[in-house]
């Protein structure tokens, strides 16, 4: 289970994630819960997508400046997390209810850097469970 945020207060939950296929594809749900709204998806992903992302979040960490985003092939769903250099990271992005159609949820947050190592080491699970089950 993945979660960027406060799961009392807003946050993103994607997982449990499901069997991997042989082209390192596999399908999870992903709830997001924003001041006002929540939505649940099940969306698509690929571990190469999350590979990319683990990388960027991990230069992201190291420096508190830049962006790091996850964009997966499919489109339904994605996000970024964008530093200023001095710990605060905005969290922004959208779910479709669809595969890149259908009713939008755009959402942003703040997080502070304090959120990003228990992140991070959940992404690297993801990583570690689709490459053994693959």
């Amino acid at each position: 289970m993945i979660v960027l945020g406060n799961e009392g207060g807003e946050h993103i939950t994607i997982g449990p994630i499901g069997r991997v296929s042989r082209d390192g594809w596999f399908q999870s749900p992903v709830k997001i819960k924003v001041n006002g709204f929540e939505g649940h998806i099940n969306s698509y992903f690929e571990t190469q997508d999350i590979g990319v992302f683990q990388k960027q979040l991990s230069s992201l960490y190291d420096t508190l400046r830049g962006v790091a985003e996850l964009k997966p092939t499919e489109g339904q769903f994605g996000f970024s997390l964008t530093g200023d250099g001095q710990g605060h990271i905005e969290v922004k992005g959208y779910a479709y209810s669809q595969a890149s159609y259908g009713s939008c949820l755009e959402f942003e947050f703040n997080i502070d850097q304090t959120h990003l190592p228990k992140f991070i080491s959940s992404i690297q699970k993801v990583l570690d469970y689709s490459a053994s089950n693959t």
